[in-house]
């Protein structure tokens, strides 16, 4: 397969890396595999921390099929190694189980490396909620504009998952998305596993606890990453490590040394290498400068419009599971009743928690996908529907009564789609109001609509027809 080059776009280039037939992965720990993948590096425009203009790079798992194909964004965990990402596709390691658990089964995968990783120049800039959103909605556009340049375009239903630091971008892009792109998106659901959604106050508790702590190095990340992003939060390293720390641990900040060689150098407390001015300044003022940096990458300060799960174990020695508490906490105190938590057990540690929840996700995942004819799932047995009617409507307008829905009263995310996957409505309704929608249909072409309703955390599927 050759490469091709975007004519316009954020798309760069895209690069064949490997493929692999329906065999090869049911051979290789995928037997649920129904079709073979391409998997290709994508380089691509997007906005640096600073609002400049520049590249990142991610890979993307096509599926070979003439199904039609939804899209999947994966977003890994922290990653120190700026080689180790998904871009430097190797089989069997890093995020590839994800793209040829998604792709395998007929569902595109973008797995962006995000800026100051892979191609991408600069320090990454670890939590940090806004770039993290820009480099992977730019993902999403790339892989959506490949495949329209290769006349297959994609199916607009659109599913976020993260695992780890990747569950923090996993929000952040899933917010923007539906706060600043709400007609450009359309997210189906979101999926995030052991994610560190509330850097203000879990962070700050962690530089100011006395416990042991094994990860030091990715709360260090966190300071090099803010001291990038905020330029005046600090005048000097010296400000957030104390020496020999300030002297001796920048360098291992490079891209080229991973955590295991950064943790051993660090004490068993992390707060011991930062500055009691600074612990002292995050202890008594909520409004420091640092505490203000934090709570500006919380990823939770929103109201969820589809269903998102978030997985999480109970004993976590890395990821805090008040992380996810918090995080529901606040969805359910914005209003949102979409958002349900998952413990997958209680004594996992963080890399097995990964591990237990990622099949979860997946899972759930492809029992929303669109069926190979374009169209969406019906409810399962048991489920409560709604009723469309007149269907077929012969005179341009039909009536959705979603009286019969659990909860219906507490306000509804509806979405109606042709069979190509074109969004032609969406609405939405409030606590309190009438259960009835009135749909026009004049202007629409023959043919059949498919209809998503979202409420209480779940979604609820029909169809009706359009005749002339």
């Amino acid at each position: 397969m050759a490469g091709t080059t975007a004519r316009a776009g954020v798309l760069i280039s895209a690069t064949a890396i490997v493929e692999h037939d329906t065999q090869w992965l049911t051979s290789n720990g995928y037997p649920e595999a129904t079709n073979g993948v391409s998997v290709l590096k994508l380089t691509y425009r997007t906005s640096a921390v600073d609002g400049s203009q520049t590249i990142a790079t991610a890979a993307f798992v096509d599926p070979i099929t003439s199904c039609a194909t939804p899209l999947v964004c994966y977003i890994h965990g922290t990653i120190f190694l700026k080689d180790q990402v998904p871009s430097s596709w190797q089989d069997g390691t890093g995020s590839c189980k994800e793209g040829y658990s998604f792709g395998g089964t007929g569902m595109a995968c973008v797995l962006p490396d995000l800026l100051g990783l892979g191609g991408s120049p600069g320090l990454h800039p670890y939590l940090h909620a806004a770039s993290e959103a820009t480099a992977c909605i730019d993902a999403v556009r790339a892989a959506r504009e490949y495949r329209t340049d290769q006349a297959r375009p994609l199916h607009e239903q659109l599913f976020i998952m993260g695992a780890s630091a990747g569950s923090h971008a996993c929000l952040a892009t899933a917010q923007a998305m539906q706060t600043q792109y709400p007609e450009e998106f359309h997210v189906s659901a979101a999926g995030g596993i052991s994610g560190p959604y509330a850097p203000y106050p879990v962070l700050k508790d962690q530089i100011l606890s006395t416990a042991t702590f094994g990860a030091g190095a990715s709360v260090l990340y966190v300071l090099f990453s803010y001291d990038s992003a905020y330029p005046g939060l600090f005048s000097s390293t010296n400000d957030f490590l104390v020496e020999p720390f300030a002297t001796e641990i920048p360098p291992l900040y490079d891209g080229q040394h991973d955590g295991d060689v950064i943790n051993p150098l660090l004490p068993p407390v992390i707060g011991a290498v930062i500055p009691q001015t600074l612990r002292n300044s995050i202890a008594n003022n909520p409004n420091a400068p640092l505490n203000l940096a934090l709570k500006e990458n919380n990823v939770f300060n929103w109201k969820p419009l589809f269903p998102v799960k978030l997985c999480y174990c109970g004993n976590d020695e890395i990821v805090s599971p008040i992380n996810t508490t918090i995080a529901k906490n606040a969805f359910d105190a914005n209003g949102s009743d979409q958002v349900s938590t998952v413990e997958v057990s209680g004594s996992a540690s963080h890399t097995d928690c990964g591990d237990l929840a990622r099949p979860v996700i997946v899972d759930w995942f492809r029992s929303l996908k669109v069926a190979c004819d374009g169209t969406y799932p019906l409810p399962v047995t048991g489920k409560a529907a709604f009723t469309i009617a007149p269907d077929p409507v012969t005179d341009g307008t039909t009536t959705l009564d979603l009286g019969s829905l659990p909860d219906s009263g507490k306000g509804v995310h509806i979405i109606i789609t042709n069979s190509a996957g074109t969004i032609v409505f969406t609405g939405a309704s409030g606590p309190n109001d009438p259960s009835l929608f009135t749909v026009y249909t004049s202007t629409w072409a023959a043919g059949t609509y498919l209809v998503t309703v979202q409420l209480s955390g779940a979604a609820y599927y029909g169809k009706f027809v359009v005749l002339k």
